[in-house]
């Protein structure tokens, strides 16, 4: 009869693991979607969030803009008053025409660009052998120029010591 408990007991047994083994897969299905659900609603807090806080800023810089025009434009310039939504066309106009407000990822200007460009024909023209004013920019020109005349200059001092050694 012992044998018939212990199978019995060790069929039980099995059952039983095999359910904790379900709850477990169970659990961790459970766990991986409440970790994705939470990740989609943060992001989907996060840029409901940002919506929200440009409305706000662009609401804010609108009644800036009108301020600013309204005490300042009619008694330097004569200018008439504006409401609040053409202050607001004034901001979107500027933006349009002068492009402003960049974020920090933005691309490097034209003008960053050139700079590099500039430099690195000095270096490769400075390490280069050819001496074609041409193809030189303007600060390595200069810089031979310099060198040139502190040559000539240390050959007339190591002459006069020549002569005055001898």
């Amino acid at each position: 009869m012992t044998t018939n408990n212990s199978s019995a007991d060790m069929e039980a047994k099995n059952v039983s693991d095999s359910k904790d083994n379900t709850n477990g897969r169970y659990d961790k299905k459970k766990e991986f979607f409440i970790r994705k659900s939470l990740r989609v609603i943060k992001i989907a807090g996060m840029v409901i969030g940002g919506i929200v806080l440009a409305v706000f800023l662009g609401f804010v810089f609108g009644i800036a803009v009108k301020w600013l025009w309204n005490n300042l434009m009619p008694g330097l310039f004569g200018l008439p008053v504006i409401t609040y939504w053409q202050a607001v066309g004034l901001v979107v106009l500027s933006k349009i025409l002068f492009g402003s407000f960049h974020g920090h990822g933005h691309d490097e200007g034209h003008f960053h660009k050139k700079r590099k460009t500039s430099f690195r024909t000095c270096t490769d023209t400075h390490n280069s052998n050819d001496d074609s004013d041409e193809t030189k920019s303007i600060g390595s020109i200069i810089k031979n120029e310099i060198k040139k005349e502190i040559v000539k200059e240390l050959e007339k001092e190591f002459e006069k010591k020549q002569e005055c050694g001898h």
